[in-house]
């Protein structure tokens, strides 16, 4: 079994982001919803949470950064701004985090530390693989 640092495992996240994020909607996410922090957007994001936990499961399966970002860069703005935000809030407490994450395999796996800690609904995170 692998352990490895929460710090490094948001690192890895951080790095992954800017694989398969594209930098303007980063920006354009945060000047949509104050900062990530405006009322209505808190809101939003619950509604939308079963959307980005799905968003999430299917893209963690593809193949390549390029398929996963093709994927994404086609949904809706609204559930990129979710996801965004969701993205920072969890690697910012990894960051902070003192616990390891590990990885039974042996063999770290970015994508399923993407699926573990994106996705809120335990029932959406421990769907069988599907068929890729």
């Amino acid at each position: 079994m692998l352990e490895i640092p929460s710090s490094k495992v948001s690192e890895w996240l951080t790095g992954l982001a800017g694989s398969i994020f594209d930098a303007y909607r980063f920006k354009e996410a945060s000047a949509r919803t104050g900062g990530f922090k405006d009322p209505a957007f808190l809101d939003r994001m619950d509604t939308l949470s079963s959307t980005v936990d799905e968003l999430v499961y299917d893209t963690s399966f593809l193949k390549d950064l390029e398929s996963i970002r093709a994927r994404l860069d086609a949904a809706p703005p609204e559930v990129m701004d979710c996801l965004i935000a969701r993205f920072l809030f969890v690697t910012a407490e990894l960051a902070q985090g003192a616990g390891n994450l590990k990885f039974p395999s042996g063999k770290p796996d970015i994508l399923a530390a993407y699926r573990l800690f994106l996705i809120r609904d335990e029932r959406v995170r421990n769907k069988p693989r599907p068929d890729c």
